[in-house]
Order: C-alpha cells, then structure tokens, then sequence
C-alpha cells in the first residue's frame, strides 16, 4: 500500500460522525505525499466543514474541485460549506454548477437543513424551482 493511501486508510479509522485534527493531519500527510489525490482533498473539506472552519474548507473543496471538476459532490458540500458560513452568492453559484453536474443535488437541496439560511433568497428559489440554473449568472464575473 501507498504511503498517501496508508495516511487516508488512517483517517478513516476516525469516525465521521467526530471530525478531529487527528482526521485532517491524516489527509494532511495524505495530501503531502501526493498532492492530486482528489478523495484526500475532499474528505478534508468535509471533516474541516464539520468543524466549523468554513473558510479553510472552502478553500480545501476549491483544491478538490481543481482535481475534479465534474465531482458534483464537492459543488454540493461547497455551496451547503458557503452558506453556513453567510456566503450567500458563492453558495448559490456552487450549488448551481452542482445542479448542472447532476440535476439529482436539486432534490437534495430541498431539505438540506445547511442551506435555511438562503432559503429565502430569489436566486435560490429559482435554482429549486429549475429556472436558476443559468440567466442571473450568466456575465457576472464569479467570486468563490
């Protein structure tokens, strides 16, 4: 086995349902030894999300995103990292292109507890609704 995987297998021995340092030094060292190994990237967002570090998460699902462009799972958790953390554009466009990449995210959004702080939002509404997923933001220049 791979040093990266062996550091990745570690972090999984910590249960996700308690995010830790111990999780993130995992992918951390993960990360050191192969730094385009997209799952480590990923799941270091995820644990870093649930910690409350949002903007460290966000710029942690920006690197996976860079590895992966077409991984809707990573718009999805960005967007849901974004707007519990108040960024409410940056939250809205990633949950747009998460929709793009799988229309499926559009469903799950609906009761995605994560977003009830823009739920109000017109240009969230309409991305539920299925209009939203171009027009508003087309030539607007994009700030994640």
């Amino acid at each position: 086995m791979t040093d990266y995987r062996r550091s990745l297998v570690s972090s999984h021995r910590v249960p996700m349902v308690q995010p830790s340092e111990e999780a993130i030094t995992s992918y951390d060292q993960a990360i050191e030894l192969k730094p385009d190994y997209h799952q480590a990237w990923y799941n270091r967002s995820f644990v870093i999300s649930a910690l409350g570090r949002h903007e460290e998460a966000i710029t942690s699902y920006d690197q996976a995103i860079e590895l992966k462009p077409h991984d809707h799972y990573a718009w999805y958790n960005k967007a849901r990292c974004c707007a519990q953390w108040g960024k409410t554009e940056a939250a809205i466009e990633s949950l747009r292109r998460a929709i793009e990449l799988n229309p499926e995210c559009r469903e799950w959004t609906k009761t995605e507890a994560d977003f009830d702080g823009i739920r109000e939002d017109e240009r969230f509404q309409a991305l539920l609704e299925g209009s939203g997923s171009a027009g508003w933001f087309q030539g607007r220049e994009r700030k994640l």
